[in-house]
């Protein structure tokens, strides 16, 4: 079985850049968009803590933050509620202009047509009042594309139907393969960050069931 990852072993030095904020965020809030826009290579930067802790404002302004840098950015949520929520933030900032045609709101087709605001549906593409994808030529077009695709593995993992990427590990979730990863699990703060809380208790019975071999 391959090893995920394994570049982490050696993994780049991340420095921490200093910006000028655009929306009103704690220390702690400060130094997670700071080391964002600090990664330099491949391997992602997780922040998590429970709800109302202020993830999606960290994230939020980490997105137009890096807006500033002209990139183009995929954001993906764990529910149609944050994903739409984090739209709503993103288009009502009133720093960073943010045109209709830069953003789109990527919806599953089973998600009802009248599930979502009205004045949401010009950031989206739909047929016959069903959500759809658009051609792959105007999706390059976004600038920001919003979906909901992450989920808690311990909620629901992944369905793969290829055997080969069964064989290859994608059977276990995105989330759960990197914190197999020493520098995740050991929570290491160039890559991963906890905002006011430990780690998830699912994940904390994996890597303690996992060191014990229970």
């Amino acid at each position: 079985m391959p090893v995920f990852f394994s570049h982490l072993n050696q993994p780049k030095e991340r420095v921490a850049l200093s910006v000028q904020v655009i929306s009103s965020l704690n220390k702690e809030q400060v130094h997670s968009v700071e080391m964002i826009l600090g990664c330099n290579g491949a391997p992602p930067f997780v922040i998590y803590g429970p709800p109302g802790i202020g993830k999606t404002k960290t994230i939020v302004e980490a997105i137009l933050q890096i807006m500033r840098k002209n990139a183009k950015i995929l954001v993906c949520a764990a529910s149609n509620s944050v994903a739409d929520h984090i739209l709503d933030k993103i288009i009502s900032n009133n720093v960073i202009r943010v045109k209709e045609t830069e953003i789109f709101r990527l919806n599953a087709t089973s998600r009802p047509y009248g599930d979502l605001r009205p004045d949401y549906l010009r950031y989206c593409y739909s047929q016959d009042s069903v959500f759809r994808c658009p051609p792959l030529n105007a999706l390059l077009l976004y600038r920001i594309i919003i979906s909901t695709y992450m989920r808690n593995p311990k909620q629901l993992g992944p369905v793969v139907y290829s055997q080969d990427a069964v064989a290859y590990g994608l059977g276990k979730s995105y989330l759960e393969r990197l914190f197999d990863c020493k520098h995740y699990c050991n929570e290491d703060e160039s890559f991963v960050i906890k905002l006011g809380c430990p780690l998830p208790e699912w994940l904390a019975q994996d890597l303690e069931e996992e060191e014990y071999g229970r």
